[in-house]
């Protein structure tokens, strides 16, 4: 028989209301005093107290900040919601910039990290399992680098190839009223590739990322 969630109860005010209100996540994560509980399938993270274990609490400092150890956030065998949204949410925020001064999109980027309407959008599949030997701290992300190796290399080498390019970008915008194909499948395909190298040594995807310019993991 499983025990009840000890967070769950009628005796505790969950604000169910303010759950999907960005104003008081924003504000509630700024909140030096803030403690966040994981929970997954009505099991929360513990740690070691005493002899016996107590839940464990994250401050939301260090969400923010990005300074969980990856151990902390595969425990559960996926990585946490709220890792997709800021860690995720700030390459996004990059790549649309990125996007702007190379000629991709004449659209503004947003100051969000949601970029919601913007033509250059970031996805994730956030319900993947990760196995958890990912998780082992520091091993796991320096094992997943090392295999990317071979995908370091090529980005080394295509970026020579973009750096020339972006020389010339402007070309096509200033007599064609557009950026040119060939622009978007070379220094777009470049940024895609790059964003999908990050998210695999990050820990964010399960999936090996392909030798590609193009969309080839619709999970990414």
């Amino acid at each position: 028989m499983r025990r009840p969630n000890v967070f769950s109860g009628s005796y505790l005010d969950r604000i169910a209301h303010l759950r999907k209100d960005a104003g008081f996540l924003d504000s509630a994560l700024a909140d030096p005093d803030s403690l966040i509980v994981p929970l997954w399938q009505s099991r929360n993270l513990v740690r070691a107290a005493g002899p016996g274990r107590a839940a464990a609490f994250i401050e939301a400092a260090q969400v923010v900040s990005g300074s969980l150890a990856p151990g902390e956030l595969l425990l559960l065998g996926r990585f946490p919601g709220w890792g997709y949204r800021w860690i995720g949410g700030l390459m996004g925020w990059t790549t649309r910039v990125q996007a702007y001064y190379q000629l991709l999109t004449p659209t503004y980027p947003p100051f969000s990290l949601s970029g919601e309407e913007h033509p250059v959008s970031v996805r994730f599949d956030e319900g993947v399992r990760i196995n958890r030997l990912w998780g082992i701290p520091l091993v796991g992300m320096m094992v997943r680098w090392i295999l990317l190796i071979p995908h370091l290399i090529v980005i080394w080498l295509l970026a020579i190839v973009v750096v020339f390019l972006l020389w010339f970008t402007w070309v096509p915008v200033l007599f064609m009223g557009r950026q040119s194909d060939l622009i978007y499948t070379v220094v777009g395909g470049f940024n895609r590739w790059v964003f999908r190298v990050m998210a695999y040594g990050y820990l964010m995807v399960d999936r090996y990322p392909p030798f590609s310019l193009g969309e080839d993991d619709p999970r990414l």
